[in-house]
């Protein structure tokens, strides 16, 4: 049954069921876009249910799907992409993203509320409604290990560090181990840089770990491995992860060192105010909005679907903030704000579905 339906996606839940249209076998195909994730849906009747799909830049990516609820847990078989805009802020509301969870004994997965299991784990996220979390109910215990993972890039990068909130409750012995680790070889090795065990309270718990070591360097990966403990009650979680950086600017014109030497060969070649690829937006813009400023590329919104409630995306940059404004008559009233503060590429507009004509305005600016 589930073999003849085709599922599409919206901000991680499935939002529509249509028939297959023709495809063939236990495989579903080309079911919607989620950010630059190309998604489908294969079905075994003797199997787990998985959603698969393609990078633009050529990761593969899996993950569980859960038909009773319509959400999935997406996950990649490595790195997606090297972070170098700060701060990187993931704080879980919509997923894992740009932290990468490696399914080798272990799951880290995405919840709101309480854990399926009493006597440990937190009861809420520290932040907003969800964190990321490694369940110990039985088979996941004892010493099984999940990792969440993500490469960062800190050339140009000052004073780096990590922020995080942790949570590592159990009434009992139960509970296992968390680590910091970092790896500069690809990971062919780790380095521990901080690690709790056993019971911490039914509390949330912050820690901040120095990077400065790794300044400069630019690939640096960075890693949350937990151990489960001996029994069901290891539940660990994880929210609101930070890393950050001074991005150093001798020239203070407002572009960094690292951004005018990867595009402009030198950390105080490019101005302000200059256009050498003779598009609409001279290079600081450029670089406020992500672009290349040697390409004449420009400022995409892209799925933008109308109906009874508007919705559009556009490849939201780490260390960026959006804000979204609406008029409906373009340079006769002034566009007002509908929404600030938006670090994801996703926004959804209620408001205006009976509107027969619109104009949406994008406002992005780099985040304090």
């Amino acid at each position: 049954e589930l073999a003849q339906r085709r599922m599409c996606f919206i901000g991680g839940q499935v939002v529509e069921a249509l028939p297959e249209n023709g495809l063939g076998g236990d495989r579903l195909e080309a079911v919607g876009v989620h950010k630059n994730l190309i998604l489908a849906i294969e079905v075994d009747a003797d199997a787990p249910i998985l959603v698969c799909g393609e990078l633009k830049k050529g990761s593969c990516w899996h993950g569980a799907l859960d038909f009773q609820t319509g959400h999935f847990n997406l996950q990649s078989t490595f790195p997606v992409e090297k972070i170098d805009q700060y701060p990187c802020t993931n704080d879980f509301e919509i997923g894992f993203s740009p932290w990468t969870y490696y399914t080798d004994e272990l799951d880290w997965v995405l919840n709101s509320g309480a854990t399926p299991s009493g006597s440990t784990g937190p009861s809420s996220a520290y932040e907003g409604s969800r964190y990321g979390h490694i369940e110990g109910t039985s088979p996941n215990h004892p010493n099984k290990t999940a990792v969440l993972q993500a490469e960062f890039d800190f050339f140009g990068v000052v004073d780096p560090k990590i922020d995080y909130a942790y949570h590592m409750y159990a009434t009992d012995s139960g509970m296992g181990s968390l680590y910091f680790e970092v790896s500069t070889n690809s990971g062919n090795s780790w380095a521990t840089l901080w690690s709790k065990s056993g019971n911490q309270g039914d509390a949330w718990s912050t820690n901040q770990v120095d990077l400065s070591a790794y300044e400069g360097a630019t690939s640096v990966a960075l890693r949350f491995r937990g151990v489960t403990g001996s029994n069901f009650t290891s539940d660990m979680a994880l929210d609101e992860i930070v890393v950050s950086g001074n991005t150093f600017d001798s020239d203070s014109d407002g572009m960094p060192n690292a951004w005018e030497t990867l595009y402009f060969g030198g950390p105080t070649n490019a101005t302000p105010g200059g256009n050498s690829d003779g598009d609409s937006f001279n290079n600081l813009q450029e670089y406020i909005a992500g672009l290349n400023p040697t390409n004449s590329d420009s400022f995409e919104l892209y799925n933008l679907n109308p109906g009874s409630s508007n919705w559009f995306e556009w490849s939201a940059m780490t260390g960026r903030i959006y804000s979204v404004y609406w008029t409906d008559m373009l340079g006769v009233k002034p566009f007002a704000m509908l929404q600030s503060n938006l670090t994801s590429g996703v926004f959804t507009d209620s408001l205006h579905s009976a509107e027969t004509e619109g104009f949406y305005k994008l406002e992005v600016q780099v985040a304090p």
